[in-house]
């Protein structure tokens, strides 16, 4: 079956659902009602949707359809009229297989024993090892720590024997296949499957410091006029960029995506979309797959999708806006999670992570942007969580432009684009706010960067005082 294109507004009385559903026998096609589950079904074409309320089907109900447009509008009675459905825009999220108060107790293969701490966390595996679906509500009166830096237990890698990577270490052999491409992809010398995470963060420091450049970091410093230009950027968060920066690409699916647009007049409705409508179409694709994750795995979660974003915000702040066919590789390697399969258990360490990466990787090295960098991504958290969603389907929109680089996708982007969307909002804006007060000293990058800066300015100096003298020789 086809899941149509679809989308949802409400007003005080009804849902309304628009689904493009072209060339279907008016006559055939039928929708069910039952609480908080809608199902359509038209040949090919079957959608099912679970709100976060109630709907009654009292006769009021009804649906048109344009034969024109091929737009089927179906109006769906609220039990309680006047009731606000929150979350229609987060299209992904509808697509539950049935009303989570209704489900029956998952069969469950392995119960991990509970863990001997405080947190008292169950670990569950359905039959074919996959994770499966707990909410995230009750994270939203927890208030997390994202400074304290938790160790990984020993006897639980000696015991498993599985060194893990991706969203949530979902991943544990999939570079076998691809050795050609494998360092291309990432920047570590064997398969991570091979390597410990510590061993991975230490091959990451090592190479961070051989990138370094003493001689290009002063240069940038000294000469930083078009770095000023980049720091009075302003970055539209609103309305980021789809177009493909890789001309050799392909262009179908962009060309595809404008016929998908449903435009019927909805006045009277209401929606508090604020996605374009190539963001509603990703949505719409995305499977609503559901995850189990402790406190401790979300909060890692969180921080590493923090790492992603400065490097994707890096690239969009000195782009201008504009991703370019270097976007893919930047991106990369200016994160620590991606271009190392490396995973944080602390704010502190993913914001070093990156002021050493953007000062020792990228074009533009300069202590001032990287620092502008880290307050737009704090920003970035506290205008919440369909801003944060926006960003990481950007990234996801880039990547898959890269020939290599488009396997971060599967590896991260594809889970954080679902992920995200059930994470309560006050734990996006509670990771901002920390991020927004974090002082960062040079430092603790590891680099003697005041000491760099002040010979900077010694040489320019000196370089200002021969010129004069030359001067002063030439006039006499």
């Amino acid at each position: 079956m086809i899941t149509p294109v679809f989308e949802i507004e409400q007003n005080a009385d009804f849902l309304v659902v628009r689904l493009r559903a072209p060339h279907i026998k008016v006559n055939t096609f039928d929708f069910y009602i039952e609480d908080k589950t809608f199902k359509f079904y038209g040949k090919p074409y079957f959608l099912r949707l679970v709100f976060p309320c109630s709907l009654v089907e009292d006769g009021r109900e009804k649906a048109t359809y344009d034969i024109d447009s091929g737009i089927v509008t179906i109006s769906l009675p609220k039990k309680n009229a006047g009731e606000h459905f929150e979350d229609l825009d987060l299209l992904t999220l509808l697509k539950k297989k049935e009303d989570p108060s209704k489900q029956k107790t998952p069969a469950i293969s392995v119960i991990n024993e509970m863990e001997n701490n405080a947190s008292g966390t169950f670990h569950l595996s359905d039959t074919d090892g996959n994770s499966t679906s707990v909410p995230l509500e009750d994270l939203e009166n927890i208030e997390l720590d994202w400074d304290i830096p938790q160790e990984l237990r020993s006897s639980e890698s000696s015991l498993l024997q599985r060194n893990t990577f991706g969203f949530n270490g979902n991943f544990c052999d999939y570079f076998d296949d691809l050795t050609e491409e494998l360092y291309e992809i990432l920047e570590l010398p064997e398969n991570p499957r091979n390597l410990t995470l510590e061993q991975r963060r230490e091959i990451r420091v090592l190479r961070e410091n051989t990138k370094f450049s003493i001689d290009h970091y002063m240069a940038d410093y000294m000469e930083d006029d078009m770095i000023q230009e980049i720091m009075k950027f302003t970055i539209q968060w609103e309305s980021l960029e789809y177009d493909n920066p890789n001309p050799k690409h392909s262009t179908a699916s962009k060309a595809s995506s404008n016929s998908d647009v449903l435009s019927v007049d909805a006045s009277g409705n209401t929606t508090s979309s604020i996605f374009t409508d190539k963001e509603k179409e990703m949505l719409r694709q995305l499977p609503n797959k559901e995850y189990l994750l402790s406190k401790e795995q979300s909060r890692v979660a969180l921080l590493n999708l923090f790492d992603i974003l400065l490097a994707f915000t890096y690239d969009l702040r000195t782009t201008f806006g504009s991703h370019t066919v270097e976007s893919g590789w930047t991106i990369t390697r200016v994160s620590g999670v991606l271009s190392s399969c490396d995973s944080f258990q602390s704010l502190d360490n993913v914001i070093y992570s990156f002021l050493r990466r953007s000062l020792s990787y990228p074009l533009y090295c300069h202590w001032e942007l990287s620092n502008q960098i880290v307050n737009d991504v704090a920003d970035l958290f506290l205008k919440g969580k369909r801003f944060v969603l926006k960003a990481v389907l950007a990234t996801k929109n880039m990547l898959q432009f890269c020939e290599f680089y488009a396997h971060f996708n599967k590896l991260y982007l594809d889970d954080y684009c679902v992920w995200i969307q059930s994470i309560p909002p006050s734990v996006i804006t509670s990771l901002g706010n920390k991020a927004k007060e974090k002082v960062r000293e040079k430092s603790a990058v590891g680099w003697d960067l005041e000491m760099l800066e002040n010979t900077a300015r010694e040489l320019a100096d000196m370089s200002e005082d021969e010129n004069e003298d030359e001067s002063m020789e030439v006039n006499c």
